[in-house]
């Protein structure tokens, strides 16, 4: 397991994480707000992107988008998707 802290910024400059030979990732997220991760198919920043937003809009919604800040892909209601002092598994 690799624990990874990041600032409270928006930047996809902070940490890369690769996924080569591995079947899946598992990601656990601790924050009140605004959880960003960038899927790449480089590192840094790629041709292909998809950016996953977790509890944006004051924690009500997330999306998935064509890039950083792209045009929505994806865009559903999850309120209190993210919790401030707990990483534990929520659905």
């Amino acid at each position: 397991m690799l624990n990874v802290t990041t600032v409270d910024f928006y930047s996809y400059t902070q940490t890369w994480i690769s996924t080569e030979y591995r079947d899946h990732i598992v990601l656990m997220m601790k924050g009140c707000k605004d959880a960003h991760i960038l899927l790449s198919d480089a590192v840094g920043l790629g041709t292909n992107m998809y950016e996953v937003a977790l509890g944006i809009n004051g924690n009500t919604q997330s999306v998935m988008r064509e890039g950083p800040y792209g045009p929505n892909v994806v865009w559903i209601e999850t309120p209190s998707i993210l919790h401030c002092q707990d990483t534990g598994s929520h659905q």
